[in-house]
């Protein structure tokens, strides 16, 4: 099932902070890459200007038990 999130690049780069890679990278690293993300993200037309939708799937797996 296709949908999205409503984001800001700095929602963005929170939800990203808290992902188990970059949160245990030394903080150096860590800032270093954040920042990376949100350069590209504000060199985007897509993102750039504010709110965008950031895209998501979601699969439903359903088992019967026999």
């Amino acid at each position: 099932m296709p949908h999205g999130q409503p984001r800001t690049i700095e929602s963005f780069i929170a939800t990203l902070g808290t992902h188990s890679q970059i949160a245990l990278a030394p903080p150096a690293e860590r800032a270093a890459l954040l920042d990376n993300v949100r350069e590209y993200l504000r060199s985007r037309p897509e993102t750039a200007s504010g709110e965008f939708i950031r895209p998501l799937s979601t699969v439903a797996v359903r088992a019967v038990r026999r």
